[in-house]
């Protein structure tokens, strides 16, 4: 395929990706057209069909899937103070299932604020009987991770808060329910227990209802998460009692 046979496919990925025409992009990588081709204003085809996925996710996710680059440069746009990252603009749109997508595509590794960076800013993690310690880092609009756990993603939930940017205390507006309690909700015990171990787990939230998460654990049998939630109340019990202490 000649040079000018791949421009002109990588500007009609461009378009479709600007349009959100999902036909035309299949055809357009079909006929060459390059994964990291730039707009005008600096933005991959990825940047593009992430910015207007809430009309359709799947050109992200097909682009994601085919090898495009997760961690681009900022579009020249943003550079300025906007968003800096794919996966911060996900996560703050709410865009649950294409945050998953980029994380297990990496784009949370080795980035300044993510993955590898991320957990160098943990505190303790590892050190003692305790909850293991959280990078206290930027939080973005939580709700995907309630997203997440709600439906039915545990593992990809998981590797969201590893990669640092969320906070786990979120309540949902509807219903008050935290990440925990959704967790409990959807029967991944494995996830709730995990997040029993994160050192800014709050367990005393309440949902709409007026029930806390050890309610629901009990409530539906799970005495392995009840006993995890109580040890982590325990343990932050301690940890206050320790901090109130005269030097």
């Amino acid at each position: 395929m000649g040079i000018s046979a791949s421009s002109s496919a990588s500007k009609a990925l461009l378009k479709a990706c600007e349009t959100q025409n999902h036909a035309e992009m299949l055809e357009a990588l079909d006929n060459g057209a390059k994964l990291e081709t730039l707009s005008k204003e600096g933005k991959t085809p990825l940047w593009l069909a992430v910015e207007k996925c809430y009309k359709n996710e799947e050109l992200a996710l097909e682009l994601i899937r085919r090898g495009a680059n997760c961690r681009p440069k900022p579009p020249r746009a943003a550079s300025a103070g906007g968003t800096t990252t794919l996966l911060s603009f996900t996560m703050s749109a709410n865009q649950a299932r294409i945050a998953a997508a980029l994380i297990e595509a990496g784009a949370g590794r080795d980035q300044e604020g993510w993955g590898t960076a991320a957990k160098e800013r943990r505190t303790g993690r590892g050190q003692g009987p305790g909850p293991v310690g959280r990078w206290q880092g930027p939080v973005f609009t939580t709700p995907v991770l309630n997203e997440m756990i709600a439906s039915g993603f545990p593992d990809r939930a998981w590797a969201l808060i590893e990669a640092g940017g969320v906070g786990v205390n979120a309540q949902n507006l509807s219903n008050g329910k935290t990440p925990l309690m959704l967790a409990i909700e959807g029967g991944h015990r494995d996830l709730a227990i995990k997040l029993c171990r994160l050192e800014d787990l709050d367990t005393s939230a309440e949902n709409n209802a007026g029930s806390t998460a050890l309610q629901m654990a009990r409530g539906e049998g799970f005495d392995d998460v009840a006993a995890a939630i109580v040890r982590a109340k325990q343990w932050k019990s301690m940890r206050q009692a320790e901090q109130q202490q005269p030097p």
